[in-house]
């Protein structure tokens, strides 16, 4: 530590900065560090001060199971106009989370890619003829996030998810009169969160926009969209400035 009258003395000549630059400075790191740097501008013998910057998450590995709420229906429009709907199902998700962050603005957009696995069944009677539908897929999500930081431990995020035409599926089948295998290419759709998380544990409500099943099989098109509550745990964070 140095006293500071060890410091030469400038001449008021010398001086960059005026009484007023100093009355009307606000006490926070970004004020002060503009007026350090336009006093100290002209002399490289004086003293200045380097401000550490903070670490922040760079990269961020996790695991999340989620609880749907679905509605669900069917129609042909080269048949009739006829809609089976199956009503309201609640089925579950499983997948992991791979979260970048970019680096500007503090960290506070990052990159999310969500592979996630779906069981979707449902069945209904109408009149003389079932319909049903049983899938298992694998999708994978992928969009932006914007975090707000209230401390090291605590903060809440919205995302977008843009969930592509390309999928892992297993044995699926489509039942109207008669069964039939679903083709692995299913539509696109969209997704829209809001959360929280706290230290390692996160909570997200999603919502999904109609996504089709069975890709205009034989003229059938598909309504089914959801809301999931999405709880994820962190396994790995990466940290840095």
């Amino acid at each position: 530590h140095r006293d500071l009258h060890s410091f030469p003395t400038r001449r008021s000549s010398d001086l960059n900065t005026k009484n007023f630059d100093v009355n009307r400075l606000e006490y926070n790191e970004k004020d002060l560090v503009k007026y350090f740097k336009l006093y100290n501008k002209t002399a490289d013998n004086y003293p200045r001060t380097d401000f550490v910057k903070k670490e922040r998450e760079t990269f961020n590995l996790k695991v999340s199971g989620s609880v749907n709420s679905s509605n669900m229906s069917f129609f042909n429009g080269g048949w009739s106009n006829d809609v089976y709907s199956l009503g309201n199902k609640i089925n579950w998700m499983a997948g992991i989370e791979v979260e970048w962050f970019l680096p500007f603005n503090k960290n506070i957009w990052s990159l999310v890619l969500s592979p996630s696995y779906e069981h979707i069944y449902n069945s209904k009677q109408f009149s003389q003829r079932t319909v049903s539908i049983n899938t298992q897929s694998i999708t994978f999500p992928i969009g932006g996030r914007y975090t707000k930081y209230f401390n090291s431990q605590l903060k809440c995020f919205v995302s977008a998810y843009v969930v592509p035409a390309l999928c892992f599926d297993f044995d699926n089948t489509f039942k109207y009169s008669t069964v039939y295998n679903l083709p692995a290419n299913e539509g696109m759709s969209y997704i829209l969160g809001a959360g929280v998380a706290y230290r390692n544990l996160g909570l997200e409500f999603r919502y999904y926009s109609n996504r089709q099943l069975v890709n205009r099989y034989v003229a059938w098109e598909t309504d089914y969209e959801k809301v999931a509550l999405t709880v994820s745990y962190k396994l790995l964070s990466i940290k840095g400035k």
